[in-house]
C-alpha cells in the first residue's frame, strides 16, 4: 500500500465541502474551533491559546499531510462557508493497510448529522480511493455523541485500552472502535 495525499483529496457530501486547511482563509474558524474547551473534553489535548496557536496547527497539519503522514480535512459548511470541524486519518500504518480516525465537530454544529455525513464520506474515500483495509476510532467511553456517530458509519466495538494524559496524568477509559474494508472477512 502507497499512501499518497497529494493532490490533496477533496471530498464534498450534501452539506459539506472536505478540503485542505487554508491558513489565511481559516485561522479564525480554527482559533474559535480549537480554543473551546468542550472541544477537548474528551483528549488528553488542550485548547489554542492563541490565534498563533491556531496557525501554527494549520501549518503542522498541512505539512504532515504534505509528507504523507496523515491527512486532515477541515468540514467546511456550505451553508455559512465556515470550517465547523475537522476529520483526519493518522496512525497510518501502510503494512496492516489500517489507519486511525479522529474527528471534532464545533458544538453549534452538532446533532444535525453533519459529523455523520462527513464521516461517511472520508469511509468511503478510505476504503474506495486509499485502499485502507482497516480503519480504527478511539473514543471516550462517556462520549455517547462520538460512539453514535460511529455506530450509524458501521463502526463496531473492537476493545477497550486506558489512555493516560502526558499532560496531567488523567486516565481515559477509552473504547476502540473498527470498520474493516466490505470486501474483506474480518
Amino acid at each position: 500500500m502507497k499512501i499518497d495525499f497529494n493532490p490533496f483529496p477533496k471530498l464534498e457530501t450534501e452539506r459539506l465541502f472536505l478540503r485542505k486547511l487554508k491558513e489565511e482563509e481559516d485561522m479564525y474558524d480554527v482559533f474559535n474551533m480549537r480554543k473551546d474547551p468542550s472541544m477537548h473534553e474528551y483528549t488528553d489535548t488542550r485548547p489554542d491559546e492563541s490565534l498563533e496557536d491556531s496557525i501554527d496547527y494549520i501549518r503542522r497539519m498541512n505539512q504532515g499531510v504534505d509528507e504523507n503522514k496523515w491527512i486532515v480535512w477541515g468540514l467546511e459548511d456550505k451553508r455559512s462557508g465556515r470550517i465547523i470541524g475537522t476529520i483526519s486519518l493518522w496512525n497510518i500504518y501502510p503494512d496492516e493497510e489500517k489507519a486511525e480516525l479522529g474527528f471534532g465537530i464545533v458544538p453549534e454544529f452538532r446533532g444535525m448529522g453533519l459529523m455523520t455525513e462527513g464521516l461517511r464520506g472520508v469511509v468511503e474515500y478510505s476504503f474506495k480511493e486509499a485502499d485502507f483495509k482497516k480503519l480504527e476510532a478511539f473514543t471516550e467511553e462517556s462520549n455517547a455523541k462520538s460512539i453514535s456517530v460511529l455506530q450509524r458509519c458501521g463502526f463496531v466495538e473492537d476493545r477497550r485500552v486506558i489512555d493516560q494524559s502526558p499532560f496531567d496524568g488523567k486516565e481515559y477509559n477509552m473504547v476502540v472502535f473498527k470498520r474493516t474494508h466490505p470486501g474483506l472477512v474480518d
